[in-house]
């Protein structure tokens, strides 16, 4: 970062409010924005462990005075290593001195949503091969018949019956940027009438009582229909932002590090995560 160049330039917080930025964090993810605060675990070893329940049978009706039957439950785990995500940026004590706008929130803001952006890219798309693994990989999909071109509300209601037909409970709703917009403008068959309301009154915004995030990582034509607290992210380290004074001494110049570690996007059971795609024609 040089004073000299229009798009560079700034500084950011001091590490003294650093702790807060797992807040920050989940406000700028999307898909961290969809979970309730028990799916974000904090943890403090190398790894992350998530116990689950496989399977749990024995319940029956009992007559008075036999006796009453064994249940058997099996346990299994997940676990998962800390994977960091990082960045550093420079700027030269002459642009710290000089600069006419705030540049620490600036700087501060645009490390941290590079972060956001970088595990939202995994948490919801990312395979075996990728650090985290993501729902979709993990979810039940269904494609649409061909001449579906978009997801409708009808189809999230079918997605939700299918959550709840396992006992689970439809908390939110991630679309790609294409099929939010096309819930917006759905229009009731016949009446011209806005689906999600009037837009001089407010954007769709929920289904079915549910939210709805768009996500530009989501592929186009898909929508997921979750419940959230079947879903569980470790963090290791919360985004933590350090300032350096002395790394590049000799050219005056100071140091911004942004550093988090987050382990593992875990779904309890494939079910609770509906993908739903639209036909591609």
């Amino acid at each position: 970062m040089s004073g000299g160049v229009a798009s560079e330039g700034g500084y950011t917080v001091p590490s003294e409010i650093s702790g807060k930025y797992i807040d920050a964090l989940k406000a700028k993810s999307t898909f961290l924005r969809g979970l309730p605060e028990g799916s974000v675990i904090p943890f403090t070893s190398a790894t992350f462990s998530v116990p689950q329940l496989i399977s749990s049978t024995g319940a029956d009706y009992v007559a008075e005075g036999q006796t009453i039957p064994e249940g058997q439950m099996v346990w299994g785990e997940v676990k998962f290593t800390a994977k960091k995500i990082g960045e550093v940026q420079w700027a030269s004590t002459e642009v710290l001195e000089d600069s006419a706008v705030d540049q620490r929130r600036v700087i501060a803001d645009n490390l941290l949503r590079d972060a956001s952006l970088k595990f939202d890219a995994d948490a919801f798309i990312g395979s075996g091969a990728n650090p985290i693994k993501g729902v979709i990989s993990q979810g039940v999909s269904t494609t649409l018949g061909a001449g579906n071109v978009t997801v409708t509300y009808d189809d999230l209601a079918d997605a939700v019956a299918r959550v709840e037909a396992t006992n689970g409970t439809p908390s939110v709703v991630w679309a790609s940027v294409d099929m939010a917009a096309s819930l917006r403008k759905e229009k009731a068959t016949g009446s011209g009438v806005y689906q999600g309301g009037s837009p001089t009154d407010a954007p769709a915004s929920t289904a079915w009582g549910l939210p709805i995030l768009p996500s530009a990582f989501l592929p186009a034509k898909t929508v997921i229909v979750a419940d959230a607290s079947r879903i569980v992210v470790g963090v290791r380290r919360n985004a933590t932002v350090r300032i350096s004074e002395d790394a590049r001494f000799d050219k005056d110049q100071v140091g911004f590090k942004l550093t988090m570690r987050m382990a593992g996007v875990s779904v309890a059971e494939a079910s609770s995560v509906q993908v739903v795609k639209a036909a591609s024609s």
